[in-house]
């Protein structure tokens, strides 16, 4: 680890869509100890645009004494939360965020975690910071944990989920085999025949920025159908969701950041997904498909094929995360997991104290109380 002799800490609301500023928050995100393309600028400036337009921000970034930016938090004031009541700050996070954190320098991490919550200890001293759905079992959290017990802080945990991912370290010839039963393979293997009785069947993937901007209008079509659309949940059931999503698209897509995947019937897409690079990793974001072929499971055999090419094809990625909550259908697919947990940043005993009695009567309801 790289030690740093000075680290300059600052707070800001404005002035973070300057083009420097970018630049060094992008190189930031390539180096950083854990890859969330829910902190990259291409993420977030749509999304405080155009899904949190009303809210102002609080960029805490530390820079070391070579002006590198090593550390970036960004958060928000909440006022109101089921799991604490009163006025706290929490990670910055729109509908469309799956993943919060902090962005940390891989070669000074220790030192950037520190002098970040350093820095939160004397700007936030009593009041709570919130983070729901951060990496668990990695060494950024252990670096947390080692610096909130140097400067008598404490992380008060209420929940944690496990999410499915696939690891790409390695090629995984055997997976399936290794994965999945006879039953399970011959269905995916049945469904796709019986989607070839009616037509062609064609399944590509797409990194150019060209083919993957029309495998964004056709993934825009297809998420557009169904009970998404009658719910009216879908990207374009909405203006805003609809910008969001297109300037996301169009920035990861600028740095060649971007891999879609279409399943297509006579030349036509009848399911496509939208996945996205940090660092070196790809983050499934969303998917869509044609309901008039639901009994052909489009969007399984989709995925089906996705991952028989991450596993059979030497990517260069460490792995895909999946996105999904616990549960999702996606972890018949993708074994693998990580594990995400949600709670608090506390300096100071009244909060600490409040949110461990909040915690306690939280499991005796669980426990007692049927759901």
């Amino acid at each position: 680890m790289e030690t740093l002799q000075h680290i300059n800490v600052e707070i800001f609301s404005t002035g973070f869509e300057d083009k420097a500023f970018i630049e060094r928050w992008i190189e930031l995100e390539e180096n950083s100890l854990e890859y969330n393309m829910f902190l990259s600028p291409y993420f977030v400036l749509p999304s405080l645009k155009y899904l949190s337009p009303n809210i102002t921000p609080h960029f805490i970034t530390a820079t070391s004494s070579e002006n590198r930016l090593i550390a970036l938090a960004i958060l928000q004031e909440s006022t109101h939360d089921r799991s604490y009541p009163f006025r706290h700050f929490e990670g910055y996070s729109s509908e469309h965020t799956f993943l919060q954190g902090m962005l940390i320098d891989k070669t000074s991490a220790r030192d950037a975690i520190y002098a970040l919550i350093d820095f939160l200890k004397h700007e936030y001293s009593n009041t709570p910071i919130k983070f729901n759905n951060i990496p668990g079992d990695g060494d950024q959290f252990n670096y947390l944990k080692e610096c909130l017990d140097k400067l008598e802080g404490s992380w008060i945990q209420y929940d944690e989920q496990h999410r499915a991912i696939l690891s790409l370290k390695e090629r995984r010839y055997n997976y399936f085999i290794e994965n999945f039963n006879s039953k399970h393979r011959n269905d995916f293997r049945r469904r796709k025949r019986r989607l070839k009785e009616i037509g062609s069947v064609e399944w590509r993937i797409f990194d150019d920025p060209i083919d993957c901007q029309r495998c964004v209008d056709d993934f825009l079509k297809l998420e557009h159908t169904g009970w998404k659309k009658k719910l009216g949940t879908s990207l374009l059931s909405t203006e805003h969701n609809q910008k969001f999503f297109i300037k996301m698209a169009s920035g990861f897509l600028s740095s060649n950041k971007m891999i879609c995947t279409e399943l297509l019937l006579n030349g036509k897409a009848i399911s496509a997904t939208s996945n996205y690079i940090s660092g070196n990793a790809i983050f499934a974001f969303k998917l869509g498909w044609d309901v008039a072929y639901k009994k052909y499971a489009p969007c399984a055999i989709d995925l089906y094929e996705f991952t028989k090419y991450l596993i059979n094809n030497d990517t260069g990625y460490e792995y895909i995360d999946s996105g999904s909550e616990e549960g999702s259908y996606i972890e018949k697919i993708w074994k693998d997991q990580r594990t995400l947990i949600s709670g608090f940043i506390t300096f100071g005993p009244m909060p600490s104290m409040f949110l461990q009695g909040i915690n306690k009567t939280r499991y005796l309801l669980r426990r007692f109380i049927p759901s």
